[in-house]
């Protein structure tokens, strides 16, 4: 099949090229229709990259970063802010977990969402550093940008996988 005018995909809006049988971002197939040059056949356009409901979506991912967070403060020592294991689930842990989010998220304002993460992640993690010390040092702004930049580098690769992905079926 082959169309020769282009097109705007009718499951997640991305132009799509003429003479193109599959959208090259969401991976939609496209199939002739009566009325139209080109209709497609989808899944729901609430369901994400993978098929997963946006509400299941949100849930599953807020429940992790929410378990993660619960996870790294039972371990952490207040005196020093630099317990291994704190350390651990956050550096390594929810980077991994936040990099699984994003490959998963289908929207294209995705990479955007995860400058907006990251600010939320030095906010949290240094509005929690200070109410527990009753004041704040600057040691404690640096531990929050260490943890938000591991985090905002794990949407990252996580935006970069799916990108790859993403190519990927388009070339099938």
């Amino acid at each position: 099949m082959s169309h020769s005018i282009a097109r705007t995909c009718s499951n997640c809006a991305a132009s799509v090229p003429p003479r193109t049988d599959r959208c090259p971002y969401c991976g939609t197939w496209f199939e002739e229709g009566p009325a139209l040059p080109s209709s497609s056949v989808s899944v729901n356009p609430q369901a994400g990259e993978f098929g997963w409901r946006g509400r299941v979506f949100w849930g599953l991912a807020l429940t992790g970063i929410g378990g993660l967070y619960w996870w790294g403060w039972r371990f952490e020592d207040t005196q020093y802010w630099l317990d291994t294991r704190a350390m651990l689930v956050w550096t390594l842990a929810l980077p991994i977990w936040l990099a699984a989010v994003a490959c998963a998220w289908r929207t294209w304002w995705g990479a955007w969402l995860g400058i907006g993460l990251g600010v939320v992640i030095f906010g949290t993690h240094l509005g929690v550093m200070v109410a527990l010390d009753g004041h704040f040092f600057d040691d404690q702004a640096g531990i929050a940008a260490m943890i938000a930049g591991a985090g905002l580098a794990g949407w990252t690769l996580g935006r970069v996988l799916h990108g790859a992905i993403r190519r990927a079926r388009a070339r099938r």
